[in-house]
């Protein structure tokens, strides 16, 4: 978490927030043992931190150094997200990007529900590791192949911004 970011914020407050977003999908848990309930509630809890730095990150924007930062944390999740393997690409990105349910997803992919939630829990905890590693392969690094799966982002990388000092 920046260091920013968790001087405004109460590891209590987001447990607590956690606990309130688990609360509303009690309905979607399906596991049957105490370690599964405890998985399932680690995943609320890691996605309710995302949450809470996708928004801190979107305020950031009003400053021009807050642009800048923030254009650079968008190219290097666009090629964290490059990296993945495509299922679990595209099952984060109809959930989190385009707002599907699970069950559009399962659907889409022609997956069981609980594959596609195999799929978000494999892709998001990869994104964390490739993000708080560093590793993230510029899109010269990959493969033509992997980089024409995934156009939006490698021309976003290649964008020129006025403001942006460091080009």
């Amino acid at each position: 978490m920046p260091h920013e970011l968790g001087s405004k914020l109460d590891p209590s407050d987001l447990v607590q927030e956690a606990l309130l977003s688990a609360n509303d999908a009690r309905t979607q848990f399906r596991g049957q043992s105490e370690a599964e309930l405890k998985g399932w509630l680690r995943r609320v809890l890691i996605n309710t931190l995302l949450n809470t730095k996708l928004t801190w990150l979107a305020e950031q924007q009003t400053s021009v150094s807050g642009q800048v930062a923030r254009r650079e944390q968008l190219r290097r999740l666009a090629r964290a997200l490059g990296q993945l393997p495509e299922e679990q690409r595209t099952a984060l990105e109809l959930r989190h990007l385009q707002g599907c349910s699970v069950k559009d997803i399962s659907r889409q992919m022609r997956r069981s529900e609980a594959s596609v939630v195999g799929l978000f829990c494999r892709g998001l905890e990869r994104l964390h590791e490739l993000l708080a590693r560093g590793s993230v392969m510029s899109f010269k690094q990959r493969s033509p192949e992997r980089s024409a799966s995934f156009p939006g982002f490698q021309a976003a990388d290649n964008i020129r911004w006025p403001s942006d000092a460091r080009r």
